[in-house]
């Protein structure tokens, strides 16, 4: 039996009808590594509840985050868009609406961004933060 189910609305004992678990795929990598909850969610899963026996197989077994300095012109040239003018920068007209605000460039150069590679070039080595 194949179980589609968001993890957070699992019924072990409705959806599994008892049985456990021989196969867990998550989906749960976010752009940088575990930063949505993966840990937090998987380990339980894996570890504490009902669902899972000892030989329960897991994709992914694990994973690591990798970081490595960047520098990317177009990256830097629509953060401070974003920090300054917030609605230019979306294609707006550059006054400030509701749910927009500015930033100030300090906080908006120091917020990580998800970037496209293409766009940046890699200024060193590449190191290991942490494995989940």
């Amino acid at each position: 039996q194949v179980l589609h189910k968001d993890l957070r609305h699992l019924d072990s004992n409705h959806d599994l009808r008892g049985q456990k678990a021989d196969l867990v795929v998550s989906e749960l990598l976010g752009s940088f590594g575990d930063n949505e909850l993966s840990p937090e969610c998987l380990d339980p899963l894996l570890t504490e509840t009902n669902v899972c026996h000892a030989g329960t197989i897991s994709i992914p077994t694990n994973y690591t985050a990798h970081l490595a300095p960047a520098c990317s012109s177009k990256l830097h040239q629509q953060v401070i868009e974003q920090a300054l003018y917030p609605d230019e920068a979306e294609g707006g007209h550059g006054l400030s609406s509701e749910g927009s605000r500015v930033l100030g460039v300090q906080v908006a150069v120091e917020t990580p961004y998800v970037v496209r590679p293409q766009l940046a070039s890699q200024m060193g080595m590449t190191e290991r933060c942490w494995t989940f």
